[in-house]
């Protein structure tokens, strides 16, 4: 007998956005205990794939003048990526954490990485308006596929 459950395995870790010292939007993760973001070119805990496309999201919200949320005035758009990635199924989740329900070009975005990602299999935008430092927020938005993507753990599908 084969047990299918639909949930997220908790994989990866967020890529946070926020500005450099000349107000371009930058990607990293936050240094210990603190909010400052570290770039980075390679990271190990991330897939490759997931790199790529926070990458191409950086560009394309430099590109299209489109925010990063700064936390000490509660402005901007986009906080952070979140990139799921099934090891067993090669399938891809993104899921845009935004502070606004909608962002310029929206659609533009989805199309630039479902051409360019072809195992995307899912895109969601997650709602977390509060001044808090817990990054997601009670809103899910579904933009392409079903909401969630399948792995397998041993003989388990998930």
């Amino acid at each position: 007998m084969e047990w299918r459950i639909h949930f997220i395995i908790e994989i990866k870790r967020f890529i946070q956005f926020g500005k450099d010292k000349k107000e371009k939007a930058k990607f990293g993760v936050f240094a210990n205990r603190t909010h400052e973001i570290i770039e980075f070119e390679e990271c190990k805990i991330q897939t490759k794939i997931s790199q790529e496309i926070a990458k191409l999201v950086l560009e394309f919200i430099n590109k299209n003048n489109i925010s990063v949320y700064d936390e000490k005035n509660n402005k901007g758009i986009f906080r952070h990526i979140i990139i799921k990635y099934g090891f067993k199924t090669d399938e891809i989740m993104c899921v845009f954490v935004l502070a606004e329900d909608r962002f310029k070009n929206e659609e533009k975005l989805v199309s630039l990485i479902l051409d360019k990602f072809k195992n995307v299999k899912t895109i969601v935008k997650n709602i977390n308006k509060k001044n808090t430092n817990v990054i997601l927020g009670d809103k899910n938005i579904i933009l392409y596929g079903d909401g969630y993507i399948e792995d397998k753990l041993r003989r388990i599908q998930i």
